[in-house]
């Protein structure tokens, strides 16, 4: 390739990463509007436990909803994400992608508002649309909460009351303590 060919090569790469980045940058604009207004969509909704993404809204998967209490539960009368997480193997149950628990696992179960039947909206976000690299939201950009959009498989007081006992809870050589 001569001279003349690498340096086209290069300014077509640009402007292919260009048109990249502002296909990127429409779409993150569209479904902040779509935020905004408290709309749903299947991007941000899709891989939840005990939820399944149909006719443009969250459906309780019931036996799935089953795991979610029990977490909730267990959690709520003392066990550890440690516990839970071995107790769940234990009696052969996975994620919902199909892989053994483990306390991260079980933390995010216990933290996302969803299981209340709220959303909130825009947790990550996307830094380069080219490497596709994600990372967690800690206010460079604004977050949408959303009331009431689909049906809760915990009460609100119960999420209340763990999130203030995972605040409470200790640690030990690396494993959680209730």
């Amino acid at each position: 390739m001569s001279s003349d060919g690498e340096l086209m090569l290069s300014i077509l790469a640009s402007y292919a990463q260009e048109e990249v980045r502002s296909i990127s940058d429409n779409i993150k604009w569209r479904m902040r509007k779509d935020m905004q207004k408290g709309k749903l969509n299947a991007v941000t909704s899709f891989h939840i436990l005990g939820y399944e993404w149909k006719d443009e809204m969250l459906v309780i998967v019931p036996e799935e909803a089953d795991i979610v209490r029990r977490i909730f539960s267990e959690y709520r009368f003392g066990s550890s994400l440690y516990k839970i997480a071995k107790s769940l193997n234990a009696d052969g149950i996975t994620t919902k992608r199909g892989y053994q628990w483990d306390t991260a696992a079980i933390q995010r179960i216990l933290k996302n508002i969803t299981y209340t039947g709220n959303i909130l909206h825009q947790k990550q976000y996307v830094v380069d649309p080219i490497t596709k690299k994600r990372k967690v939201n800690n206010g460079e950009l604004p977050k949408y909460f959303v009331e009431n959009t689909h049906e809760a498989i915990i009460d609100k007081s119960e999420f209340d009351f763990v999130q203030e006992l995972m605040k409470t809870s200790t640690k030990q050589d690396g494993k959680e303590i209730s």
